[in-house]
């Protein structure tokens, strides 16, 4: 069988060998303008969640697979919601098999993301804070600090084109500085393509479990039952307790039968630990 795979940035490397040696499906790389889905940058504006626009570049690849099978991917970059203080990388990878209306994803979540966000003037000293953020092996783009959005520069990998993008776009800005930021494209970002390739192992790891009652692949994990006792004053803490596994086709689902855990330490209690 063949998927296809709707990727400007290289992730296909990324992901092939998962789909190849645990599902023996061939994905071929759709040639589509992801970029007209929003982009890291912010010149345009990402339209739904991550989730969302996975499914919609999985659809597309779909499109053109003679066996309507498609997958997506979508990468979040921001603070971690559970460590503030640390840049997380969520990857989303989507898979759609549109003959038998079957929808899957599989995420991961990386806080090993190099990042880099500055604001400079021409001829200022900003190379030792590039290189401590991964340049150039990371790229990074440059656009003017201040009112305007254009001109930016991508996928700049030489600190001589990076003096170059800055001495223009500190032009272009109402305060003469210019902004430099990591290029975040998974083809500029080697710190990013881990974490896609574990979300696409996920996901064609789950795709080979096939739901009990109606047989469509990508049983696995849909929800969580909540809730669990303190183990030390015994009142019920809102955390996963076990996980709900389902079936994206005919929306069966079974609770697992194994517990994810049976009491809560008195450190995560409401009540223990205000």
């Amino acid at each position: 069988m063949t998927a296809g795979f709707t990727t400007r940035h290289d992730k296909a490397a990324l992901v092939v060998p998962h789909f190849e040696s645990l599902l023996d499906v061939s994905l071929v790389t759709v040639d589509f303008d992801t970029d007209s889905l929003g982009t890291f940058s912010g010149e345009v504006p990402r339209k739904g969640s991550a989730l969302d626009m996975a499914l919609t570049k999985a659809r597309v690849g779909a499109e053109f697979s003679v066996d309507s099978l498609g997958i997506g991917s979508e990468g979040t970059i921001g603070p971690s919601h559970q460590l503030p203080l640390l840049m997380a990388n969520a990857e989303v990878l989507a898979f759609v098999d549109l003959k038998r209306g079957v929808s899957v994803s599989e995420h991961t979540i990386s806080h090993s993301i190099r990042t880099i966000s500055l604001t400079v003037e021409p001829h200022a000293e900003y190379r030792s804070t590039l290189a401590a953020g991964g340049f150039p092996d990371h790229g990074v783009i440059v656009k003017p600090a201040d009112g305007e959005t254009t001109p930016i520069f991508k996928g700049l990998h030489t600190f001589a084109e990076v003096d170059s993008a800055v001495r223009v776009c500190a032009v272009a800005s109402a305060d003469g500085k210019a902004r430099i930021e990591s290029d975040f494209r998974a083809n500029h970002c080697p710190s990013r393509r881990p974490t896609i390739s574990e979300a696409g192992h996920r996901l064609a790891f789950r795709l080979r479990s096939c739901c009990p009652h109606c047989l469509a692949p990508g049983w696995g994990l849909v929800s969580h039952v909540r809730g669990v006792p303190c183990s030390l004053c015994g009142e019920n803490v809102d955390v996963p307790a076990r996980e709900i596994l389902g079936c994206t086709a005919c929306g069966e689902q079974q609770i697992a039968a194994k517990p994810i855990r049976v009491s809560i330490d008195p450190s995560r209690c409401p009540l223990c630990n205000p």
